[in-house]
């Protein structure tokens, strides 16, 4: 039971506080709040920023920008605590308006959903060239990797590349490959979405024939749908825990560049 007095006027005031006394101190404090993530942006998550340049592992373009807000962010901020008073004019309050927005999407990328396009074919048939989809980047936080998993991850002779394949292989797993067939633990793995399109077997070569092997501790064995044309762990090897970036769930998005068309039958189409 919250207990209530009256102030001297008789209306009764709550005592457990002042809902508008918390935001007039949230806006008091609102330049230094952004200005110190934008810092941590620039410290932490540079390469998880938007407005990549070519392979460059760091987003110049967003570093500059961001550098230029703690600044604009960071001078308010202390004239506030100069008492000095500077009235922001129209140009000013965009800024902010602007940066505002900005923290909030950066939020939501650098922790919880993130964008991405399917490049190449080595996912076909389940994720086709073209396709957008939204990756859940704080769900192994609450839950393990699962096998079967579609899973995005940093490229681990390249961190900077970001691909997308499918978990065959958790820590400790025996994985072998005879044939093209997938073992795991001695047993078939088929997740129904594996697809071969050259009816040729490579001997020499790795895609198709693996003597058996354990994924060691803390890192996962990857392989795309698409099997006989995917740069996977069979060739470059396995991937650390900590370069998974998160788990595809939906399809936001599909453009057919070859017909130029979007394809709608895919747009909302859940990631299996």
């Amino acid at each position: 039971m919250n207990e209530t007095h009256t102030d001297k006027e008789g209306t009764p005031v709550s005592r457990e506080g002042n809902p508008r006394g918390m935001r007039h101190l949230l806006e008091r404090h609102l330049d230094l709040i952004i200005a110190v993530f934008y810092t941590l942006c620039l410290i932490f998550w540079a390469d998880q920023l938007p407005l990549k340049m070519g392979t460059a592992t760091v987003s110049l373009p967003m570093v500059v920008i961001l550098t230029a807000l703690i600044a604009h962010h960071a001078f308010y901020y202390v004239v506030s605590l100069l008492k000095t008073t500077i009235e922001k004019g129209r140009f000013q309050r965009f800024v902010d308006e602007i940066s505002q927005v900005l923290a909030m999407a950066l939020v939501i990328i650098i922790f919880i959903v993130q964008a991405f396009k399917i490049p190449s074919g080595s996912m076909l048939e389940t994720l086709q060239i073209g396709d957008h989809l939204l990756v859940n980047k704080f769900i192994y936080t609450f839950v393990e990797v699962e096998r079967g998993d579609v899973v995005v991850f940093k490229f681990p002779p390249e961190p900077h590349i970001d691909y997308i394949k499918r978990v065959v292989g958790l820590p400790g797993d025996r994985i072998r490959i005879e044939a093209k067939r997938v073992y795991v633990n001695d047993e078939p793995f088929v997740t129904g979405f594996e697809q071969f399109k050259d009816s040729q077997l490579q001997t020499g070569s790795p895609r198709d024939n693996m003597k058996e092997f354990q994924v060691p501790q803390g890192n996962y064995f990857m392989l795309g749908d698409n099997r006989d044309n995917s740069f996977d762990s069979r060739f470059w090897g396995f991937v650390p825990e900590e370069n998974i970036v998160g788990k595809a769930f939906i399809l936001y998005f599909s453009w057919d560049s070859e017909n130029s068309a979007v394809r709608f039958n895919r747009i909302g189409r859940l990631i299996r």
